[in-house]
């Protein structure tokens, strides 16, 4: 199970104990100021196993929500931190 942060931390839960390391931390591109507004969600690719790709939602610095694929190095327990990829910015007023 992997839990997210609002600040832009995600980490893994197994057996009932939070790992120490981040399976994903953004919290660089995530603007958490509001209440409404931060890392908002994560899903795994239907083929996470084979190809590593975790997308996530959040609202970066400007207020928009934006959605960006991450790819999971090989061990799949932490995400390569310059695989970043925008999918997609919804400009929010």
């Amino acid at each position: 199970m992997v839990v997210i942060e609002q600040g832009g931390g995600a980490r893994i839960v197994d057996r009932g104990r939070v790992l120490p390391t981040y399976f994903l931390e953004i919290s660089g591109f995530v603007n958490s100021a509001e209440a409404e507004q931060g890392l908002i969600g994560i899903a795994f690719h239907p083929n996470f196993t084979s190809n590593g790709y975790v997308y996530v939602d959040y609202t970066d610095a400007n207020g928009h929500v934006v959605i960006q694929r991450w790819t999971a190095r090989s061990d799949r327990r932490t995400v390569d931190p310059t695989s970043g990829a925008v999918m997609l910015t919804i400009p929010h007023p």
